[in-house]
């Protein structure tokens, strides 16, 4: 969750979005308590994103592609019941840039996951179960002379299966809501999969040190959408902080407020800005390890469309901007 490019397994990246928020489905993927809360109708959700981590010096120095640096495109498709969801990913990214002499070699990686939600929720408390797992494919050390070059390279060769990449996790998600406050508390990987040393096929792992390191604990406010009289509240403020990791440790923090126009009912624009901070230790702040996170969202009926940009505060030379369609039906 600490990388700048936005992505499904880093929802958090973007102000928008926080665990304790609810009412949509896009709010059940940061948490699954939250999916038998969602107020949309629709069985069907498909999202895509592009984003990119760019670095300052790459434009500077004259190096080819720099506008393809560590590019990510991904797709998720759900299957959305009242309680339950099946949800499937892929996406394709570049990393481990470097020029080659005259010419650009780059890592591509892909990968692959399934995941089932399962929700039940009681009056203010509502509980979640995740399974999720999957792999890792790349395609290592591939020449990028032009754009095409790139595309095909990402797109039309073969991968091969990245050496223990498997990975699978069983989670535990917990959510509680009352009038303007919402709070959660989840445990990511309870279950998860591990490789011993010296050793080729994986086995189940238990332990406190997964449970802490994947541990989220956040606390929202949320003007609500109707007032007492049953109208649609025009401006509609909302704000977060999350904690991920271990509580008495170092953690990776998030501080997110965000403003909605309602528009109508089911038509909306939001406006958001953020900020996360990996390596954190109780409101100690130190801006070599943050990012400044904005994003301006519109949002329909069935779709929505988001555009996003991060920028680190160490020295503001990397930026991450994102677009993001979904659907809904």
């Amino acid at each position: 969750m600490s990388s700048l490019s936005f992505g499904f397994e880093d929802l958090l990246a973007s102000p928008l979005y926080s665990p304790s928020y609810s009412g949509r489905f896009i709010d059940s993927i940061l948490n699954p308590a939250n999916l038998s809360k969602r107020s949309d109708s629709g069985i069907f959700y498909f999202t895509t994103t592009f984003s990119d981590l760019l670095s300052r010096d790459v434009f500077s120095s004259g190096e080819k592609l720099p506008y393809i640096q560590n590019f990510k495109s991904e797709m998720t498709f759900s299957f959305i019941s009242k309680y339950f969801s099946a949800t499937i990913l892929t996406n394709t990214y570049f990393r481990n840039r470097e020029m080659r002499g005259d010419y650009l070699e780059s890592d591509i990686f892909n990968t692959l996951m399934l995941q089932l939600d399962a929700s039940y929720s009681f009056p203010y408390v509502s509980i979640g179960v995740r399974i999720k797992g999957g792999n890792r494919l790349i395609r290592e050390d591939r020449r990028l002379d032009d754009f095409f070059q790139a595309v095909g390279n990402a797109y039309f060769s073969p991968f091969e299966v990245m050496p223990h990449s498997e990975f699978f996790s069983l989670g535990g998600y917990l959510s509680f809501e009352y009038s303007f406050f919402s709070a959660s508390f989840a445990i990511e990987d309870i279950v998860t999969l591990r490789f011993p040393d010296n050793m080729s096929s994986p086995s189940i792992y238990v332990g406190s040190d997964a449970v802490l390191d994947s541990m989220e604990i956040s606390f929202a406010l949320t003007y609500p959408k109707f007032n007492s009289r049953g109208e649609l509240n025009f401006l509609r403020p909302r704000a977060s902080y999350t904690i991920y990791g271990n509580p008495a440790g170092a953690y990776e923090m998030y501080i997110v407020g965000a403003l909605e126009f309602q528009l109508l009912p089911t038509m909306s624009l939001s406006v958001a800005a953020g900020y996360m901070e990996y390596d954190h230790s109780f409101f100690r702040f130190n801006e070599d390890r943050g990012t400044m996170m904005f994003a301006i969202e519109f949002l329909d009926r069935f779709y929505s469309l988001r555009l996003g940009f991060n920028v680190d505060t160490s020295s503001f030379s990397r930026f991450a901007p994102s677009f993001s369609f979904s659907l809904l039906r």
